[in-house]
């Protein structure tokens, strides 16, 4: 479909230059340039007015939704007002030659964004409707994270054992398949004697060992898919333009065994590495 479209397009391009004038041209990529700049001013500001519509509840919310009516109205007004003067000191032909171009480069601009995103190529893709399951946002620092461990203690990667506990993932399945001693199971009963303490865990948000003195915990994200079906309006467009969507993550522990670390002795901690969702209503 894309042959026909550049053909069509590439003829109106050519049908709105050949209508200018030659010595009009220049004030014709002049007024074009100026009229993608008022055009993008007015984009912004519109998008920003439907994303955060709402009902404004304080006081300082209403005073906000009221600029930002008055900047849509301010760049229309400038819009309109570029374009009659250019038809009134110039030509009508002009300035409507010039008002379509300017638009044809917003679209122009839109369209790149939306097939670069569509492509897969920004980053992260995982508010693409092409993926088929859920993005694993921080799963290849995971591996990483794992391997780092195994080098420091054994001198060699996928030397340590781990152990997945009460978490069914395909993509742990993957990523751990060459793991030297890799085990799967549903519970892990862990004593505060250190029996049965493996030298890494990966377990659920809700897994906490009993032994709390042997073990250090980091969060990673293995599974980022958008709540498509709880976006409202607001949401969609922010989608649409930016790739911003609540997203739902299934968020596991990496538990690493507190003598693997050069400072062990120290009173165990738990980051994150987890990156920010976009617009995370309802993401957990």
């Amino acid at each position: 479909m894309f042959v026909p479209l550049w053909a069509i397009s590439a003829r109106c391009i050519y049908a709105i230059y050949s209508r200018i004038d030659a010595n009009e041209r220049i004030w014709f990529a002049g007024f074009s340039t100026l009229s993608l700049v008022v055009m993008v001013f007015l984009g912004m500001a519109l998008i920003n007015m439907f994303i955060n519509a709402g009902n404004p509840t304080s006081a300082q919310e209403q005073n906000d939704f009221v600029k930002r009516v008055a900047v849509v109205f301010g760049g229309i007004t400038l819009l309109l007002a570029t374009t009659y003067l250019i038809g009134f000191g110039w030509s009508s032909r002009l300035a409507f030659s010039q008002w379509m171009a300017g638009f044809s480069a917003v679209l122009l601009v839109i369209t790149f964004s939306g097939g670069w995103s569509a492509a897969g190529l920004n980053k992260p893709p995982s508010a693409e409707m092409y993926q088929l399951g859920a993005y694993p946002a921080s799963g290849r620092l995971l591996e990483q994270t794992v391997d780092d461990y195994s080098r420091m203690k054994l001198g060699a990667v996928k030397l340590l054992d781990v152990t997945v506990v009460g978490v069914e993932n395909p993509y742990l399945h993957w990523i751990l398949r060459n793991e030297r001693d890799l085990q799967f199971t549903k519970s892990l009963s862990i004593n505060n004697q250190g029996e049965n303490t493996p030298s890494i865990m990966v377990t659920n948000i809700d897994f906490k060992p009993q032994a709390n003195t042997l073990y250090r915990g980091s969060a990673f994200s293995i599974g980022d898919e958008p709540s498509w079906s709880l976006m409202l309006s607001q949401e969609w467009l922010n989608w649409a333009l930016f790739r911003h969507a609540p997203l739902n993550r299934q968020v596991v522990i990496l538990w690493v065994r507190d003598d693997l670390f050069p400072d062990s002795g120290y009173l165990p901690d738990t980051i994150t590495n987890l990156a920010p969702a976009a617009n995370n209503n309802g993401g957990q």
